[in-house]
């Protein structure tokens, strides 16, 4: 394994063991939904600098920093701004001269450092473990698309490089024919040609071979991205190798905590016998035997009877099997041993190339960022589930609690009614003209505030009243049990539809009561003909009602001084509303004026109870 496989799989085992120990779901979720995104761009093949100016932009919106810088390391031992990039609104040249809290994430490549990735945070911003391990595992996502990058190059050259050989050879075909009509007694110089031939030929299947290797393992590649799911990576993983190394079994064994181990995944010739399924026991490979096969990039035999002429039950297990010559590939997750890939030979005894081993060197690579990815989706998949379940549960509490919040407003407007029945019966054993009048009037404000209730019991909205339609409710119930005959009053009401919560509604129903109930008994005395105004106007957060009459107007000048106890209640009603009662000077009759802004349901404690 070479030292950018290495730091790539280590990049990935910390994101892992972040996500695991994070408490941040949201922020999680944000993050893989990002690295998610970040895969797709390296599916779509995008040019690895329209990929890397993608992912910083990506890091300046997910992690809220100030500047993304993307350095490549030069020969000279300098590091040169391949991208530098900073957040809107930041000025480059305000930052230039100050640190900043920072995080950086070494990029590296084969055996060399090809650069880094530094996030620069706002002073007042703490950079954390998950925003780390977010700006690492995009950097892995960027290593990849250089990779991926590096290998269509090199396809495309070798591909141009196979065109001009080809040409070559029909050249060299061309001379070769014309110098056997010309002079067939050039035997020695015809022999020479021939030997050039086969070399160039010999050169063009080693060129188609390695150009098949590398469109396998872009192909490869391809299908691994698009597929989270692990066991359909490992399946297309043990096909795609016995079909181009061309092995009579390849197979999957993983490793499991307890050091027993089991041939999960295979692919077999139908000539002999498979090995899928077949489980071993801990001591058939030791944990120390695991770690020590890790250590190398893969172990090949050519001739699996003579490779152990010490182990006799290894050679016995050689022949059980059919095993002619083998290739065992390590697999590690977390720096521990994951599994094996490993080749069979069953026929034939088999020379393994350099093109092959390079081949399962970079299978491996694959397999092994699959396999980190597959555990980051696995992980995402759960917290999504975890999430939706507490979502359900949200709603479903809300529904109950909705049902609660109605029975209560159903159980208080029958409550009031009660109270108001109390009232009338009061009422009906009393001779004192003056005791009925203010039971009277305490039924009429008790009814008001059950007429929110009833309302709000009614309404598919449990929280806010339609303040139109209780206004038309009010009048209504007022005309029809007042002592006053209010057939001679016209009432214009311009109220728009807007809801008011219950904080709000309360003392601006009880101002609505009280001076309507006063223009109704007072404002036209002897059935004089009158109009009564209610005005509801809502100008950005304001609120204004407006209640006019044309009667015969306030007894005295100084309103203030009235000793009603209908104007001292509209005065501490519009004082709950965080207002004054306002009264404004008319020709004829008269005018209060209540402006205020919806009481939020967030303060407590002020409630018609006040009253």
């Amino acid at each position: 394994m070479n030292l950018s496989q290495q730091t790539l799989r280590n990049s990935s085992d910390s994101q892992l063991n972040t996500v695991q120990n994070s408490g941040a779901h949201e922020n999680n979720a944000k993050y893989w939904q990002s690295i998610a995104d970040a895969s797709q761009g390296v599916l779509a093949q995008k040019s690895f600098a329209e990929f890397t100016q993608w992912v910083v932009d990506e890091l300046l919106e997910q992690l809220n920093c100030i500047r993304i810088q993307v350095k490549q390391f030069e020969t000279a031992g300098q590091f040169s701004n391949f991208i530098d990039a900073f957040a809107p609104l930041v000025i480059p040249e305000s930052i230039q001269d100050h640190r900043y809290p920072s995080q950086n994430v070494a990029l590296t490549l084969g055996d060399r450092t090809w650069g880094e990735i530094i996030a620069s945070f706002s002073p007042d911003t703490a950079p954390s473990a998950s925003t780390q391990s977010y700006l690492e595992q995009m950097g892995l996502q960027l290593m990849l698309a250089y990779q991926q990058e590096l290998r269509e190059t090199s396809h495309a050259q070798e591909k141009a490089s196979q065109t001009a050989l080809n040409q070559q050879l029909k050249i060299l075909n061309q001379q070769l024919q014309d110098n056997l009509i010309q002079n067939q007694h050039c035997s020695i110089q015809n022999t020479h040609l021939s030997g050039q031939l086969d070399q160039l030929n010999q050169t063009r299947v080693e060129l188609e071979r390695q150009n098949l290797r590398s469109s396998i393992i872009s192909s490869l590649n391809r299908k691994i991205l698009k597929s989270p799911e692990l066991d359909e990576v490992l399946n297309i993983t043990v096909q795609e190798t016995r079909k181009f190394l061309q092995a009579d079994r390849v197979l999957i064994y993983q490793i499991f905590p307890d050091g027993s181990g089991k041939i999960t995944h295979e692919s077999c010739n139908e000539k002999f016998r498979s090995t899928l399924g077949f489980a071993f026991k801990e001591e058939t490979l030791p944990l120390e035997c695991q770690a020590r096969l890790v250590a190398i990039p893969y172990r090949a035999v050519n001739n699996a009877r003579q490779a152990y002429p010490d182990h006799p039950c290894m050679v016995e297990f050689m022949e059980q099997w059919n095993i002619r010559s083998k290739v065992v590939v390590p697999i590690a997750l977390k720096q521990r041993a994951w599994g094996f890939l490993i080749v069979h030979q069953c026929e034939h005894e088999h020379e393994w190339s350099s093109t092959e081993l390079s081949l399962l060197s970079d299978i491996r690579d694959l397999l092994e960022l699959s396999l980190s990815q597959s555990r980051l989706y696995g992980l995402l998949h759960k917290e999504l589930k975890l999430k939706k379940q507490a979502e359900i549960q949200l709603k479903q509490s809300l529904i109950e609690k909705e049902g609660l919040l109605r029975d209560t407003h159903h159980r208080v407007k029958n409550n009031l009614n009660l109270i108001s029945s109390i009232l009338n019966l009061q009422a009906g054993y009393s001779e004192d003209e003056t005791l009925i009048n203010v039971l009277h009037d305490s039924q009429f404000r008790i009814f008001s505030i059950a007429l929110i209730y009833e309302q709000l019991y009614q309404s598919h909205n449990s929280k806010q009243l339609q303040i139109r339609q209780y206004v038309n409710a009010l009048i209504q119930h007022t005309r029809d049990f007042i002592s006053v005959d209010t057939d001679h009053i016209t009432v214009d009401i311009q109220v728009p539809d807007v809801l008011f919560d219950l904080d709000t509604a309360l003392p601006c129903g009880l101002i609505i009561n009280e001076l309507l109930t006063n223009c109704f008994k007072y404002a036209f005395p002897e059935c004089s003909p009158g109009q009564v105004n209610i005005t509801l106007e809502k100008t950005n957060q304001l609120n204004t009602l407006t209640i006019e009459d044309n009667g015969v107007g306030l007894p005295s000048a100084n309103w203030e001084d009235s000793p009603s106890l209908g104007l001292r209640l509209v005065k501490l009603l519009a004082q709950q509303l965080d207002s004054e009662l306002q009264y404004l000077p008319t020709p004829r009759g008269t005018c209060f004026q209540v402006t205020f802004a919806e009481i939020s349901p967030i303060v407590q404690g002020r409630t018609a109870a006040h009253v």
